[in-house]
Order: C-alpha cells, then sequence, then structure tokens
C-alpha cells in the first residue's frame, strides 16, 4: 500500500509551493579517501588541475549569462556555503566552481560547461577514459560530462544519478568515465562538465585526467548488506531481528580485455579480526563492458559486536595490481541487543553527518516538525522508547515527543500524534542534552510490536525557532527513499526528506548505551560508578577496575556520537585489582564513554572532560 511520496528539501526561497532546499550537514567526520589510479598499466594523455586556466574554455547559455570560475573559493550562496570547498587532491592549485545558489533566483535557467580549449589527440588510442574528482549537492540540477570527437556533435553522460535530492556526493568523489566509443581515436577530441538547472546547490570540479584504458580493470558499481527486504541497509540490530543477512555486488568488465573466471569473495570478520564466513560467487567470463550482479545469503548466529564484510572482485586476468583500488570495498553493521537502528554512528569508523530540523525550511516546520526513521520488525518485540542525537547547534529549552506509527498511515499523511501507536510524555531538551548530542525517551508505556513495518516518530518544538533543535541524519551509506522523511504540519504531507535519521528504537531501558553491569553474572566491577576518578577530567584519570581471573583486556573511549577516539590494548592480565592511567589530554570537552573489554564481555561507566 505504497503511496507516491512528495519530494522537499529546504530553503528561504520559493521556488514551489513547498521550501526547497536543506541546509548542509552540520557534521563532516571525514571525507573520502581518494584513491588515485595507479599508472603502471596505463597512460596519462591530457591532465589539468586548474592551476593553468588557458587549458579551459569556459560558456553558457543560460539566462541570465552564468559562467563557471576557476579559483580557490568555495560556493558563497546562502545555502551552497555550508558546503564548503572541494577536498580534492590539489584544491589549493584551484578547481572549477559552477555556484547555482549563489548565482540564481526563481527565473533562472542554467546551462553552462567548461572544457579543454585545445583538441586533444588521441588518434592512436582507441581505449581511452576521463578520471576527475568532483563534489555535488543535488537538487532540481544536472551533472552531465559531455564527449565530442570534432567539437560540435556532443553525447552526454549524467554524473551523480545517485544521489538524492538535498544529498551530496562525498568530498570529493572520484570518478571515472569510459569515453572510448566517443572520442577513442579522434583527433581532435574534446570533454566538458555542464551544468544544467536553476538555482540549486553547486558543483565542483578538480584533478582531471584522460588516459588510456587498462588492459585488464575489474570495477566495483555498488555493494549492499541488509537483514531485510527493500534495499534497506541497518547498521545496528538486535540479534533477534536478524535472519539470514543478504549481501550482493554489481561489477564490470572496465578493461580492453576479457575476464574470465570473475568473481565477488566476502569476507566477514568480527572486531577482533576474526574471520566468521568466506563466500565467493561461481566464475563467469566477461568481456569489455560487460556488467553483472550476484547476490547470496549468509546464516550465522551472531553475538554481539560490529562485523565487517570485504568484499572483492578479481578474475584469472586480475588478481591484483595496480588497477585493484576498485576492486574492493566494505560494509558494516552492529549487532546491539539494546538498539535498534539504521544509521552507522558507532558503527563505521567514519560517517558523513548531516542534520534537519525547526530551523530547516523558511516558514514552515518550526513547531510540530516530525521525523520519521522506518522499521521492519522481522520477530514480535517489546519496545521502551527511541533514542536519537541532537547537533550541538540545537537549543535547550525546545520539546520533544516521540512515538510510533504504523506505515499505512504515514503514506497517507496521517504522522501526528492523533495516529501514534504509542507515544511519550512531554520531554525538555536541556543543557546536558545539547553538550551530549544524545538524547532517550521512553514511551508512556512498554509496547509490543508485532512482526511488520512501523515508523518512529520524533516530534520538535522550538515555541517559533526560539528553541532550535535539530536531529543528525547519517549519509554514510544511501537507503531508500521511505527509510527516512519528514512530516510538515503546515501542509500536512510527508515528505522524503532525510536518508538514515539517528533515531532508534530502544529494545531494554538501556537502549545503546553500553551496560554499566560487570562482565558477567559472577564478575563486577567494584564500585564502577565511581571508578574514574576525577571524574570530570582535564589531563589524566585513574580508571580502578578488577578481573575475577585471566582475561584479555581492552580499553576503549567514544565520544558523544559514538566515534572511538581511544583504544589501548593491555594484553592478557591476570586476577586482580588495577588501577589504569587514561590520558584525556587529546580528547575534546564533554562526555565520554570509557568501556572495559574482555573475552568474555564488556563494562562502560562515562567520563566527563573538561578544557
Amino acid at each position: 500500500m505504497f503511496m507516491a511520496i512528495c519530494m522537499v528539501a529546504q530553503t528561504a526561497q520559493k521556488p514551489v509551493a513547498i521550501p526547497a532546499k536543506t541546509e548542509t550537514g552540520v557534521y563532516q567526520l571525514g571525507d573520502r579517501e581518494i584513491e588515485s589510479i595507479q599508472k603502471a598499466q596505463v597512460v596519462d594523455l591530457w591532465t589539468a588541475d586548474f592551476s593553468d586556466e588557458s587549458l579551459w574554455t569556459l560558456a553558457n547559455e543560460g539566462e541570465p549569462d552564468q559562467d563557471w570560475v576557476i579559483g580557490t573559493a568555495g560556493p558563497t550562496g546562502f545555502f551552497s556555503e555550508g558546503m564548503g570547498p572541494i577536498a580534492s587532491s590539489s584544491a589549493g592549485n584551484g578547481f572549477a566552481l559552477f555556484d547555482s545558489d549563489a548565482w540564481g533566483d526563481n527565473f533562472s535557467f542554467q546551462d553552462a560547461w567548461i572544457g579543454n580549449a585545445d583538441p586533444i589527440d588521441l588518434s592512436a588510442y582507441p581505449n581511452v577514459q576521463l578520471s576527475f574528482e568532483h563534489y555535488y549537492r543535488n537538487f532540481q540540477g544536472s551533472a552531465f560530462v559531455e564527449f565530442s570527437a570534432n567539437g560540435t556533435d556532443w553525447t552526454a553522460i549524467e554524473l551523480a544519478t545517485d544521489v538524492a535530492v538535498n544529498s551530496s556526493t562525498e568530498n570529493p568523489r572520484f570518478d571515472v568515465v569510459d569515453a572510448s566509443a566517443i572520442i577513442g581515436g579522434s583527433s581532435t577530441a574534446y570533454f566538458r562538465f555542464r551544468y544544467t538547472g536553476g538555482w540549486d546547490y553547486a558543483w565542483m570540479v578538480d584533478d582531471v585526467v584522460l588516459f588510456e584504458t587498462a588492459q585488464n580493470d575489474l570495477a566495483l558499481s555498488y555493494i549492499f548488506m541488509a537483514h531485510v527486504e527493500g534495499g534497506y541497509e541497518y547498521a545496528r540490530v538486535p540479534a533477534s531481528q536478524m535472519g539470514d543477512l543478504t549481501w550482493g555486488t554489481e561489477y564490470y568488465n572496465f578493461g580492453i580485455q576479457t575476464q574470465n573466471n570473475s568473481a565477488v569473495n566476502i569476507v566477514f570478520t568480527d572486531e577482533m579480526g576474526t574471520e566468521v564466513d568466506n563466500q565467493t560467487s561461481p566464475g563467469e567470463t566477461l568481456n569489455a563492458g560487460d556488467t553483472t550482479y550476484y547476490e547470496a545469503t549468509i546464516s550465522h548466529t551472531w553475538e554481539e559486536g560490529v562485523y565487517t564484510g570485504d568484499y572483492t572482485i578479481s578474475s584469472d586476468e586480475e588478481q591484483g595490481g595496480d588497477n585493484f583500488a576498485n576492486n574492493t570495498e566494505s560494509r558494516n553493521f552492529r549487532i546491539d541487543n539494546g538498539a535498534y537502528g539504521i544509521d552507522g554512528i558507532d558503527t563505521y569508523e567514519t560517517t558523513s553527518l548531516a542534520s534537519l530540523g525547526t530551523n530547516s525550511f523558511t516558514d514552515a516546520g518550526a513547531d510540530g516538525f516530525i521525523l520519521l526513521n522506518q522499521f521492519e520488525i522481522v520477530n514480535g518485540t517489546d519496545v521502551y522508547g527511541l533514542e536519537f542525537f541532537l547537533t550541538t547547534t540545537s537549543v535547550e529549552g525546545g520539546l520533544i515527543y516521540v512515538g510510533l506509527l504504523d506505515t499505512t498511515d504515514v503514506f497517507n499523511n496521517n504522522a501526528t500524534q492523533d495516529f501514534w501507536i504509542v507515544g511519550s510524555d512531554e520531554y525538555t531538551v536541556t543543557a546536558d542534552d545539547v553538550t551530549n548530542s544524545f538524547v532517550q525517551i521512553e514511551f508512556e508505556d512498554v509496547t509490543t510490536l508485532a512482526p511488520g513495518n512501523y515508523f518512529a516518530a520524533v516530534e520538535l518544538n522550538s515555541f517559533e525557532n526560539a528553541n532550535d533543535l535539530r536531529v543528525v541524519d547519517d549519509q554514510t551509506v544511501p537507503q531508500p527513499f521511505d527509510a527516512s522523511m519528514i512530516y510538515l504540519p503546515e501542509d500536512v504531507t510527508v515528505y522524503s526528506n532525510g536518508n538514515a535519521f539517528s533515531i532508534r528504537l530502544m529494545m531494554d531501558e538501556n537502549g545503546s548505551l553500553p551496560n554499566a553491569v560487570g562482565l558477567d553474572e559472577n564478575e563486577t566491577i567494584a564500585d564502577f560508578d565511581g571508578a574514574i576518578r576525577p571524574n570530570p577530567a582535564g589531563q589524566t584519570a585513574q580508571f580502578d577496575f578488577s578481573l575475577s581471573e585471566s582475561e584479555d583486556v581492552t580499553i576503549i573511549i567514544t565520544d558523544a556520537m559514538g566515534r572511538q577516539v581511544s583504544t589501548e590494548r593491555l594484553g592478557n592480565m591476570p586476577a586482580g585489582n588495577y588501577v589504569h592511567e587514561l590520558n584525556v589530554s587529546d580528547l575534546a570537552a564533554g562526555l565520554h564513554h570509557v568501556t572495559l573489554r574482555t573475552n568474555r564481555g564488556q563494562t562502560s561507566t562515562t567520563l566527563s572532560v573538561l578544557k
């Protein structure tokens, strides 16, 4: 019973009846590492990093005239400015920018391109590819790379088609486009980057290389790993909801030569690096340009902790070497019996985070703004409440309610409290909530959910933007359009904003917070609530713990966002009482969790760091 869901973003501008642009991410915890193409099997035919403007030509057919610019400054539009400049390999030498937001308005039609000024002689090279780094945020525009063998007739290839409205590519994204069929063998080859649209965000391009295609080069298109159908990749799943895990990938032959016995292998490991499963697809032959898809399932009894699936594609011709960087990728997931969530915070070492909240829209959403996360309940279970991350730009004093909804109501635009299956009392956000960036709110009653799909709802109220609140949205792994959505009370409408809100079901009273109980029933940490001295601490702190038998010990410190900031492996320690000195001088101010992990389990307490 799925209905079409309207697409919306956030804006102070009004190109359509509904506000239409979103704010850029409040958090950007890390940029994707750019894997440069190794050159042992390829030949660079033309390169440019925008340090020499004479290599480029600019033109447009927009109204009014608006050209790309070359420089080192990022976007300056009201909404595009938050993107910041591209973090490309040579951004300091300059890059190309089309700042649609800064240059546009309600009546703009933007159509502009930047390309090589002089023809490139490829007469001796029938197989060529173009690589580049770029950073693009999507609203209603389109980004293309176009090729021509004569400078007159152009073939366009659209880029970033996987980027949802109000979402961005990685900063930067490294793309490679096969242009052999269009300009291979031409003595007058041209290419250009073309933006079309009207009053969107921005697009930046840098470090462009035209090179000869490798003889042998398999490449991953995408990977996925999910415990339910529909493309939803939950990063935090209770064992009670975990059945067979489905994994899969699409990959293709990007080289010239046929690849024989091409296959994908996946190795599952736990957080200690121990292999728990290993699967390989049947071998198949891929001719140049061919694409193939494979998926399979894994049945396993999962213990709590983080698991990684490492994907590798290979063939008889390509077992490694200079072009192997695009043959590998990984996915993580966490088994957490205390919480169920789609966000990857505290599951991936690096996450790309944005946010949505009561100040995301002009004249809408200041009060009664609802964020929604969809959950599939595989086996009937009790749910105690919801937990989620607030940004540190949130303001204490705002009000929050949480609840659960049936999917049918949401898809019929019925998301208000009148339709909630269960709800909570009014919750007033405190200064500590903002400092810790983390909130847990229990329902009025523990609720038993039958198998099926539900939405978790977080309603934000800011008293007309006096106490604005924003919830973190994880954009690390692209999710289906209805994994995370929003409800605007002014429109009485549900929209598909969001990727993976950090809204989780609490499966017990503690949720995802580590259980402050001993390592097992018979072993406890003596006076554990006071086991860190002093607390708060500024430079060092003493961590007291005891072991009832010999154990391998690791001490892990995570910040309020769940990011692991310190790991000390103490090795095997005999039974006894210990005082371990923690160096906290490099930690940011705020709340941290200190976890003592051994072979048999883990236990945690909190540490406040002052600066």
